[in-house]
Parts: structure tokens; C-alpha cells; sequence
């Protein structure tokens, strides 16, 4: 296998884990909630999962801190609306 296979197959598997984590979040907080489905239940999953693709895409990113910190806090007040909006 050349290195571009292994660059594309270690995408897609890196993709499959992120679904993956955002299925298991769901089953886990549906189960905790007895198998209720709300839009609370849904605004929670999507802070919870934003949170992981957050760390994912900081641990990726190649930006200088300037930029990091720019999206920081637009992710903290994405966040913020998200929970204002859950509670």
C-alpha cells in the first residue's frame, strides 16, 4: 500500500470514530433519559458532540495562535447559545 492509501484510509477511519463517538453519545443520553427523545435530549447531544469536534479539529489544525484563539471564542459563544438554549 502506498502512502496515499494509508493517508485516505486513515481519513476515512479517523471520520468512522467521529461518527461512531456521535452514535455512542446519542445511545448513551437517550438511554439516560429513559428512551425519551426531546429537543432537550438534542441540544445536548449537539453540545457534547460540537465539544469532541472541537478538540478534533484543534488537535488537526496547523493555525497560529491568533487563529486559534479567533475560533475559541466563537466556539465559547456558540456554546453559550447552545446551552442558554438547552437549560
Amino acid at each position: 500500500m502506498n502512502i496515499y492509501n494509508k493517508k485516505i484510509l486513515q481519513h476515512y477511519l479517523e471520520e468512522f470514530a467521529l461518527v461512531l463517538a456521535a452514535v455512542f453519545i446519542f445511545l448513551i443520553l437517550l438511554w439516560s433519559s429513559d428512551f425519551l427523545f426531546s429537543f432537550r435530549l438534542l441540544g445536548f447531544w449537539t453540545f457534547t458532540y460540537n465539544i469532541i469536534l472541537y478538540a478534533n479539529w484543534l488537535w488537526k489544525s496547523n493555525l497560529n495562535k491568533f487563529e486559534n484563539g479567533l475560533v475559541t471564542i466563537y466556539f465559547l459563544i456558540l456554546e453559550i447559545v447552545i446551552f442558554i438554549g438547552v437549560f
